[in-house]
């Protein structure tokens, strides 16, 4: 502007004015990103109108799905109705459980040793009464960030509803009730899967990660039972497996693997430049798997996983609470905003719940124990 126009001075005493004006209106533009981008950009003072622009699409982009292939025609489906179809397709095929063989599921289970046991006092310890100060004590650990359940209602409100007097004798009975008796309210197995891209065709389902949004007051207790359950677990699961597990780290088993990669580099350079030495003679090559299981969470069984808990010891109230909170569930499904038909979850950990590592965890290890027991299978020396 000041380049063109002719009478330059008379445009440079208005430029201060136009700048001003500039600057409210990447204010303006700022603040409308803020309220698109949520509270959390709004408590952390961020004002880049462009950053907050781009969290606001990239957000948008992970949790639209603008199409799905069809499994059976192979066919890409755009419209609302056909993308709902195959989603609540997919997972009712996925929830719906797998034949098993009962005499694979015995051995497999009689790989975990007879020492492998809680003590009596462990089992005491995870079916001690459950207290109002204790959830209120959890709840001071939970994401004040999260996503909600089905009712709405954050971590935030559910807190000063418990810290309300009147309410703590029904608190009480409710939450003893679900790890005594696994009785608790239906809404406890109700809950609204978002779906979340990884990586790949956007148009294969197999490709989104199930994020399963419950209700607050389930997710607390199901946090309580998580604390109790990891203070028993880490004398029953191996050191093998680092992950969810308090005290442990899961960079060590990524470290062992590069320091076991890096002397069987040195080990080989030698034996070239050795040539016929007999010391070098036995090397074998060796071979590395990454193994990576489809769906591992979706995929668990719980008739298997309460044999497992029951091998190791775990009170049969206890199981019997789990085996309720994981199956018999019923699914809604969010997507762009519509929510499908129920889905009925017959099998699987609800991925997103606090509970579902450690299940999982204790599910894996006698897999782990198979392989370690087998002499057929022989480490790296």
């Amino acid at each position: 502007m000041m380049r063109h126009h002719k009478n330059r001075g008379l445009v440079f005493q208005g430029l201060d004015t136009v700048n001003q004006q500039i600057q409210s209106i990447q204010h303006t533009i700022a603040e409308i990103e803020i309220l698109k981008a949520g509270k959390f950009w709004r408590e952390h003072g961020e004002k880049s109108p462009g950053f907050l622009k781009r969290s606001v699409v990239s957000r948008a982009n992970r949790r639209s799905i603008v199409e799905l292939r069809d499994p059976i025609t192979g066919e890409l489906c755009q419209d609302q109705h056909s993308i709902s179809n195959i989603a609540t397709g997919f997972y009712s095929s996925l929830f719906t459980p797998d034949a098993t063989d009962s005499t694979a599921l015995s051995v497999m289970i009689r790989t975990i040793p007879s020492h492998l046991k809680l003590s009596s006092d462990q089992q005491e310890s995870v079916m001690l009464p459950i207290d109002v100060e204790e959830l209120l004590a959890d709840s001071k650990h939970t994401r004040r960030l999260s996503s909600p359940g089905p009712d709405g209602l954050p971590y935030e409100i559910l807190y000063l509803v418990m810290k309300f007097p009147p309410f703590h004798s029904l608190i009480n009975v409710v939450y003893n009730a679900a790890l005594q008796k696994g009785k608790f309210p239906p809404s406890w197995n109700e809950s609204v899967m978002c779906l979340l891209y990884k990586k790949g065709d956007p148009a294969d389902m197999r490709n989104y990660r199930p994020l399963s949004l419950a209700n607050s007051d389930y997710k607390l207790f199901t946090r309580n039972v998580n604390r109790r359950v990891m203070e028993v677990s880490s004398t029953l699961i191996s050191r093998h497996q680092l992950g969810f597990i308090p005290g442990r780290f899961i960079a060590e088993n990524g470290m062992a693997c590069q320091l076991i990669m890096e002397d069987a580099q040195r080990k080989w350079a030698i034996a070239e430049q050795q040539g016929d030495d007999p010391t070098f003679s036995h090397l074998d090559i060796d071979i590395g798997l990454l193994l990576d299981q489809e769906k591992a969470y979706d995929r668990v069984n719980l008739e298997y996983l309460k044999k497992v808990l029951a091998k190791f010891g775990f009170p049969r109230p206890l199981i019997k609470c789990i085996n309720k909170l994981m199956g018999d569930n019923v699914i809604r499904i969010n997507i762009n905003g519509h929510l499908s038909s129920e889905v009925a979850k017959l099998r699987g950990l609800k991925q997103g719940d606090p509970l579902s590592p450690i299940l999982y965890n204790l599910a894996f290890e006698p897999f782990l124990l198979a392989i370690l027991h087998d002499r057929q299978f022989q480490g790296y020396v």
